[in-house]
């Protein structure tokens, strides 16, 4: 009899044992799904946005962009250099492999961990580049790859275009061209840096239709828009303004215009000249009896004058009003002869006064 009941009672113990512990199964289903909601609410938008792990694409773009910052601009052979450089980045950025969004969110991180000055020097070496490959695409930019050694290029033109423009974009970058481009079209004022705008007054600032021009002005004072060269050596083109005392040179860089040099007077009348793989501002004073000296001011980048000297013949005692063997010749303080100084002075402004000519 005893044994009918104990059955019954074992099942009805167990049952409410497990009612009171709860399902085991149950629960670890509830806490899944509760889980889910949870990470659902807390990480939903950066499920959406891809949740990258920016430090690792810093990590991984930082070795492709590290030689950017390394190449110096504004020195002698810097034009071979830049190709070298270009080269080298698209080369390094080829080989990673990375999705476009994945290099310019980590070229973006890479930048921002920059200081303020590592930030300038990176912009404007990475600019530099930007704004040199696109002549490696010429007949003249064959020269300079064969002169660079780096033999056959690592890339194509629109490789370079796509590269270059996520590397702009993620420094924040207007291009110089843009810059020069807003001021033609008279949208933006350049910095005058103490350069006569001829108004008569001094300003710190004007616009390209503040000066005199073709309108309002005689042939001989008036300004107006000549070629894009460049002319500080940093691998971007600034704009050649055609005007009284050989006008002025207008610079693009870090989201400003601004004068880079202007003619003085008929003793400082704005050229420039070419020399040892470099171009040189130059104040040439031509016009006086006795004298014929030029000024030269070879820049790295925008306002930054990496050297100057002088090249002068000098003959006040001349009957005819030129030099001859007994007149004075110097060349960076250092006497040279008659001979030297022509051969100096026409290989230095041979492509200015053939570019004038135009």
């Amino acid at each position: 009899m005893k044994r009918k009941y104990i059955l019954p009672i074992l099942l009805l113990v167990l049952t409410m044992a497990l009612t009171a512990c709860g399902n085991p199964i149950a629960e670890t289903q509830d806490d899944k799904e509760t889980s889910e909601i949870a990470e659902t609410e807390n990480g939903a938008d950066a499920v959406e946005s891809g949740d990258k792990d920016i430090a690792a694409l810093q990590k991984a773009v930082t070795p492709i962009l590290e030689p950017i910052a390394s190449y110096e601009i504004g020195t002698a052979g810097s034009s071979l250099k830049a190709c070298i450089a270009a080269n080298h980045f698209m080369k390094l950025y080829k080989d990673s492999g990375l999705a476009d969004d994945d290099f310019k969110d980590g070229a973006e991180a890479y930048f921002k961990a920059l200081s303020k000055d590592e930030q300038d020097q990176f912009s404007e070496q990475a600019t530099g580049l930007n704004n040199s490959y696109p002549e490696y695409f010429t007949t003249d930019g064959a020269g300079i790859i064969e002169e660079s050694g780096v033999g056959e290029l690592a890339y194509t033109e629109a490789e370079a275009d796509k590269a270059f423009g996520l590397l702009m974009e993620a420094i924040g970058a207007q291009p110089s061209s843009a810059l020069l481009d807003a001021f033609v079209n008279n949208e933006i004022p350049a910095e005058a840096n103490g350069a006569s705008t001829y108004s008569g007054e001094d300003q710190s600032e004007f616009y390209l239709k503040d000066l005199p021009n073709a309108e309002n002005a005689d042939e001989w004072e008036a300004f107006s828009v000549g070629d894009r060269m460049d002319l500080d050596n940093d691998g971007e083109d600034e704009l050649i303004l055609n005007g009284p005392n050989g006008g002025m040179y207008i610079d693009a860089a870090d989201g400003k215009v601004s004068v880079l040099a202007a003619g003085e007077g008929t003793a400082s009348v704005l050229m420039y000249a070419k020399y040892e793989d470099a171009v040189w501002v130059v104040h040439a004073d031509t016009m006086h009896e006795g004298r014929e000296i030029y000024h030269l001011d070879r820049y790295s980048g925008s306002g930054n004058i990496q050297e100057s000297c002088e090249l002068s013949a000098e003959f006040e005692d001349s009957p005819d009003d030129t030099f001859h063997e007994d007149s004075t010749f110097t060349f960076r303080d250092k006497q040279i002869s008659m001979s030297e100084f022509k051969e100096l002075r026409d290989e230095m402004f041979a492509d200015y006064y053939s570019d004038i000519a135009q």
